[in-house]
């Protein structure tokens, strides 16, 4: 995560580029070698310090070993969120290591095996770069922004349990809000008609409940070979439950805490 400052006024094109430039030591075979995916997001940002008030300027999702990401920015704060969703896999011992051309990079401790990649900034006027750490769950509502952005809604239960995706070539993830006062919503979700593809829920079956004025992103879906192709399939069902509750079966596993975590407004 970088926080990124415009202050020149006027409107100015930006593009991020990120590699992935092989696990530790050693480089990618692609013959050889999974497919990774690689991530990028740009929201800007209203209180920078706390990572608060996100909205989504530009999203890419793809399994690449390079994404470029594009963007007309004005004077403000923005977020930059560099991410891979197989590389983070808890069964996958894989720990992303940042680096970066404007110096704010760096490896960070991890299993022997995990990947590196270099993220690059190109601006055309001056603007200033801070490495920042936000609490994990700050991820969920990074992603939240993109749905918003992508404005993929499904209403139920007059208007107040929203169902957004956010789709692409290489995406599918899922969420739902709940913006009742007064019921939970019970939500199956089955995506065992999928193929090829590898779910940070870690099964095929998952439940949440979602309790009123909350939300929550329930699958982030990724192929596990893009060459082999794939296909997105699953069933959402979502219940209303009487009684506040809250909870999840699996457990959520922990490295995808943050992206899954239930997040009140």
């Amino acid at each position: 995560v970088y926080i990124l400052t415009v202050t020149q006024p006027g409107t100015h094109e930006f593009e991020i580029e990120l590699f992935a430039t092989g696990r530790k030591n050693q480089g990618f075979d692609r013959n050889a070698d999974p497919d990774i995916d690689l991530c990028l997001v740009i929201c800007r940002v209203n209180d920078p310090a706390k990572g608060t008030g996100l909205t989504c300027v530009a999203f890419e999702h793809s399994v690449e070993y390079y994404i470029t990401l594009s963007a007309s920015l004005t004077p403000g704060y923005y977020m930059v969120f560099a991410t891979s969703i197989r590389a983070i896999s808890p069964d996958s011992l894989k720990t992303p290591s940042q680096s970066s051309s404007s110096g704010g990079g760096g490896e960070n401790p991890g299993p022997p095996n995990y990947f590196t990649y270099n993220l690059i900034f190109h601006g055309e006027t001056s603007f200033a770069l801070n490495r920042t750490r936000l609490p994990p769950e700050i991820v969920s509502d990074i992603f939240y922004s993109v749905a918003v952005k992508e404005n993929k809604v499904k209403y139920e239960f007059n208007g107040f349990v929203r169902t957004y995706v956010i789709s692409g070539s290489c995406t599918h993830a899922i969420v739902v809000e709940n913006a009742s006062t007064n019921f939970t919503i019970k939500t199956q979700l089955n995506t065992t008609s999928s193929k090829n593809l590898e779910s940070t829920r870690m099964v095929s079956i998952t439940g949440d409940y979602i309790p009123p004025r909350s939300r929550q992103l329930l699958v982030f879906l990724t192929p596990l070979n893009y060459r082999s192709g794939y296909v997105i399939g699953y069933k959402l069902d979502t219940q209303i439950y009487p009684y506040y509750s809250t909870g999840n079966y699996p457990l959520i596993p922990p490295a995808y805490s943050g992206l899954h975590a239930l997040r009140n407004f």
